[in-house]
């Protein structure tokens, strides 16, 4: 299975500082606006509306707070 999420390369560079936190999930490709996701065998059950975690590395974590496309939310 594929997803898209509405994250693209003009928020964050993919390319190894955006790190998805479950294993299942991998970053298969993008465009400026949008990322693809390979979620294998949709083994979490991911739907419409869900959320898909990363981990970021310095300089993706510095661009996405940089971007003034992305929501930002303190806890």
């Amino acid at each position: 299975y594929r997803a898209i999420i509405d994250v693209g390369v003009l928020d964050v560079a993919n390319e190894g500082y955006l790190i998805p936190e479950k294993e299942s999930v991998e970053i298969v490709g993008g465009s400026s606006d949008m990322l693809v996701l390979d979620i294998g065998e949709n083994e979490d059950k991911f739907k419409i509306g869900d959320l898909v975690t990363f981990k970021l590395k310095y300089m993706g974590a510095l661009r996405l707070l940089n971007s003034a496309y992305i929501e930002k939310r303190l806890k």
